[in-house]
């Protein structure tokens, strides 16, 4: 009768065995789509290009501005 017992129970055993196997390899591919999903997203808003087109846009007209000062302060000195 000790020996059906420890089957039984190695039985059970191998079950929880085979159980947690299927359970981690389930979190190891939930994990992998996770990563891989987060690959995907821009990991930075700054670097969407959306934002750098904004970005180039501004820049383009700081740059306008600046000349437009440079213009400015050169006809005031040759007055």
């Amino acid at each position: 009768m000790n020996t059906n017992a420890f089957w039984i129970n190695d039985n059970h055993s191998f079950q929880k065995y085979q159980e947690n196997k299927a359970n981690q390899k389930e979190k190891r591919i939930e994990n992998d789509k996770k990563v891989l999903d987060n690959l995907k997203k821009p990991k930075n808003k700054e670097f969407s290009l959306d934002n750098i087109n904004k970005i180039n846009q501004e820049l383009k007209e700081i740059e306008q501005k600046n000349a437009q000062r440079k213009q400015n302060k050169s006809k005031g000195m040759s007055r």
